[in-house]
């Protein structure tokens, strides 16, 4: 006879872990690189599309789902990376960086420190 309370304690590692694992991916905010968003879209819209043929209809409505799930999940995409295409461009002449290496810096801030003992003493 099964009790419930064997069920818990045998599993309830799994199940939380696999818990926060799905509530910590689905949960991310990021922008994606152009054309990255239209792949994921059209991948998990095959994946969940498949899994509702398959329960639905069986082997061949599998099938259809996983085209149908394709085809929404790769125009839910397109939108996405247009969105983010409109909202995230690079400023003209790209992103400023730092023109200074490491080692001038290092170079910079160790005479600071000296200049700053000399003042001190």
């Amino acid at each position: 006879m099964f009790r419930i309370q064997s069920i818990m304690n045998k599993y309830c590692l799994s199940a939380v872990s696999a818990a926060f694992l799905v509530s910590f991916a689905l949960s991310s905010c990021e922008t994606y690189p152009p054309g990255q968003a239209t792949g994921l879209g059209a991948g998990i819209g095959a994946a969940s599309g498949a899994l509702i043929g398959a329960g639905a209809a069986g082997g061949r409505g599998a099938a259809i789902g996983a085209g149908a799930g394709l085809l929404a999940g790769a125009l839910v995409g397109a939108a996405v990376d247009a969105e983010n295409a409109r909202y995230y461009q690079a400023p003209p002449g790209g992103y400023p960086f730092a023109r200074r290496n490491f080692p001038q810096a290092l170079g910079q801030l160790m005479r600071a420190v000296r200049n700053l003992a000399k003042v001190r003493s």
